[in-house]
């Protein structure tokens, strides 16, 4: 789920509120959470944070993607190796597909992915997309019996906020939020605008958490063994990520993701 998740305590900076964050994330788990992710950061960064908040692969999970304009092949990169799983992705993964135009994930031939139950849905109010989410997330709970074994990932925000009214997008991630929350599941919904855009801000309070993510540079040196230039300093970055706890007005540092 994060860095700063319990399990990983050693990796986590000094502060004298971590261990309250800590069991904020402990209670996010059991209770079901909705969580913001957002960034002026790479796409592939956005799958990357998702492909770990949709769990462990040797965990017992049901996952269900609602995309708007993820690819396919990012579907593909989030799911575990079916070799890894407890029990067969067309049996506990579903993908209703927002897409215009469709991107069926069935065009991933001859992977695992494509065995996975989809449903296209195209509406003018977003209410067929509401329900279908809501009929997975339903059916899935049926067969959950612990918090967090379900999870969700609506990816992304952006296409539904350029098309619709606010407030429709608003009503829409109300509705899936509750239902999310009364099946203890853990969603979160991938918005690619920096944390201080106006939508971020306007949508933060829906949230339970927002995760800020961005990509810094850093100094590398090239291989010593490569010609000449083994002093040359390059430039590469890597990606961090910060929580923000809108309800207690929290922000914790930035980690390495």
């Amino acid at each position: 789920m994060s860095k700063y998740d319990f399990r990983n305590e050693r990796d986590e900076p000094p502060d004298d509120g971590l261990a309250v964050f800590r069991m904020k994330l402990r209670q996010l788990k059991t209770e079901g959470c909705n969580l913001l992710v957002v960034g002026d950061a790479p796409r592939e960064v956005f799958t990357r944070t998702s492909e770990g908040m949709l769990g462990d692969s040797a965990a017992r999970r049901w996952r269900v993607f609602a995309l708007t304009d993820a690819s396919p092949e990012s579907v593909y990169d989030r799911l575990p190796a079916a070799s890894d799983t407890p029990r067969p992705l067309s049996k506990t993964t579903k993908v209703v597909n927002h897409a215009l135009p469709p991107r069926p994930i069935t065009d991933l031939a001859d992977t695992p992915v494509a065995a996975v139950p989809e449903v296209s849905v195209g509406d003018a109010n977003l209410a067929g997309l509401r329900t279908e989410l809501d009929e997975a997330i339903r059916e899935f709970c049926s067969q959950s019996y612990r918090p967090a074994e379900i999870r969700v990932t609506v990816d992304s925000l952006a296409p539904l906020l350029d098309h619709y009214e606010f407030e429709v997008v608003r009503r829409f991630l109300r509705t899936v939020g509750e239902r999310v929350h009364d099946c203890d599941a853990m969603a979160h919904y991938v918005l690619p605008r920096p944390y201080d855009s106006e939508y971020c801000q306007r949508l933060v309070s829906e949230f339970d958490a927002v995760v800020e993510l961005r990509t810094v540079p850093e100094e590398t040196r090239a291989d010593a063994g490569e010609s000449n230039q083994s002093n040359t300093g390059t430039r590469s970055h890597h990606a961090e990520e910060r929580w923000h706890l809108p309800n207690s007005d929290t922000t914790m540092p930035w980690i390495p993701l």
